[in-house]
């Protein structure tokens, strides 16, 4: 990895990164290259046994440590929850472990799992990706179809009801048949009456992404290229024009109408991110700290999903939600943020006028327009990650596929934000600790909270 660091305004600290990492409120999960296996934190709030995986009487670890049960196992990805890890084994098997309250975890009970136990409802099948919600499950399957299990609250699980589910059940279209629009040759949707395609069944689905967010789901479908929602929409989430929650699955119409295709979708806590084929991004959801990018605070809340302008022309080719905070990647590998910064969260340098004497040295505004971090420049970044008031990404590495990884922002333990260097075991555990890669539910512990910042450019 060596010693050489990212010059700028020295908001960034590099740590040596593990291949994939997720957190939880208060664990991380880690898979490392070898595809092990590991976790760390604790049970600070009790009534989370088991969050750890390391069996009875384990409820405290202060690094990443190898999960035993999981030994012989090969990891492939990992995605925590609130109180509840999910794991994906290379050969498509799915491991759950921590409180089962709700039935998150599909063993077909609420018991506590203090180690990691196979989903055997699934084991016939062979799944693709997984994401932990707040208190549900999320599991894309590689024939397209997904299962959610768990707490039902607000129609997270997307069955038509806010029951809770003991063992993964198909999720499955319950509402009108919609028609699906088809594409020309160059993958662009053709309208008019010859090209609406035959209704499809309203019974099945095919997906190539999830996103489970606190409460509320995303899905991208892979037959129809649209995305649908569920769950809760207090704040506008779901994206479809009202506040109201979604016990099934719903497209998202504004997005069904229009002539281009999705690549991404990311839940964040009241809000979604989703990014399309062309590079553009929208926004929607709770917007009242910036997150949404629309250089407004003042309409707290975005029912409809609407294009973030300031990003036109950016090449944006990956998109990541955090609790109140966003963070986008550029095809040139530049990073950019907004949203809440009382944690430093965004990577951008403090202001004069807010250093000195008295005032906390991570506080910075919020930004409610992407503005690039400029500490990564130079650097070719390949991943970003957004959790609870912290950052991470991953430089690109020609060769074995992993580079250095950068974080930014404040965990429970400390500041992790200004002069860039390398970070000791103990401060690498509260980098991840916070930060939820790509399908990581993402947390808002109350008692970290601060009042909003002074936004920049807010209207």
């Amino acid at each position: 990895m060596g010693t050489d660091h990212v010059e700028g305004e020295g908001l960034v600290r590099r740590f040596t990164p593990a291949r994939v990492s997720s957190a939880g409120t208060f664990h991380v999960a880690v898979v490392d290259k070898a595809g092990m296996l590991l976790t760390c934190g604790q049970d600070d709030a009790g009534g989370r046994d088991g969050i750890l995986g390391h069996g009875e009487g384990v409820n405290k670890l202060p690094s990443p440590t190898a999960v035993p049960a999981l030994y012989h196992v090969t990891i492939q990805s990992v995605s925590a929850g609130d109180a509840h890890t999910l794991a994906l084994a290379e050969s498509g098997a799915v491991y759950s472990f921590g409180v089962g309250l709700g039935g998150r975890l599909g063993h077909g009970d609420e018991a506590t799992a203090r180690e990691p136990k196979l989903v055997e409802a699934l084991a016939a099948s062979r799944a693709s990706s997984i994401s932990a919600g707040g208190s549900h499950s999320l599991v894309l399957l590689a024939d397209g179809t997904v299962h959610s299990f768990g707490a039902g609250y607000s129609g997270a699980l997307g069955h038509g009801d806010c029951n809770s589910q003991l063992l993964p059940r198909q999720i499955v279209l319950s509402g009108p048949v919609v028609a699906s629009p088809q594409l020309n040759r160059r993958g662009e949707r053709r309208w008019g009456e010859e090209g609406v395609a035959e209704l499809h069944s309203a019974r099945s689905i095919q997906a190539c992404a999830v996103s489970a967010g606190t409460d509320h789901s995303l899905l991208l479908t892979l037959d129809t290229n649209q995305v649908f929602s569920c769950g809760s929409g207090s704040h506008g989430q779901l994206g479809h024009g009202s506040l109201l929650s979604e016990l099934a699955l719903r497209v998202i119409e504004a997005l069904r109408v229009m002539p281009i295709r999705f690549r991404a979708i990311a839940a964040g806590c009241d809000f979604s991110l989703v990014l399309t084929q062309d590079a553009r991004v929208y926004s929607f959801g709770a917007g009242s700290r910036g997150q949404l990018g629309h250089n407004t605070c003042r309409l707290p809340k975005q029912p409809l999903p609407r294009e973030i302008e300031k990003l036109r022309g950016e090449r944006v080719t990956a998109i990541a939600a955090g609790t109140d905070h966003s963070l986008v990647l550029t095809e040139a590998g530049a990073v950019l943020s907004f949203g809440a910064g009382d944690n430093g969260q965004l990577g951008h340098e403090v202001p004069e006028e807010m250093r000195g004497e008295g005032r906390s040295p991570q506080f910075t505004p919020d930004e409610t327009l992407p503005r690039e971090i400029n500490a990564l420049r130079g650097v070719p970044i390949k991943e970003i990650a957004a959790g609870d008031g912290i950052s991470l990404a991953v430089e690109a590495l020609v060769g074995d596929g992993m580079g250095r990884a950068f974080g930014w922002g404040c965990t429970r333990q400390g500041f992790l934000g200004h002069t860039p260097q390398e970070l000791t075991p103990m401060e690498r555990a509260r980098v991840v600790k916070d930060v939820g890669m790509a399908t990581a539910a993402r947390q808002r512990p109350a008692s970290r909270r601060s009042a909003p910042m002074t936004p920049r450019g807010a209207l």
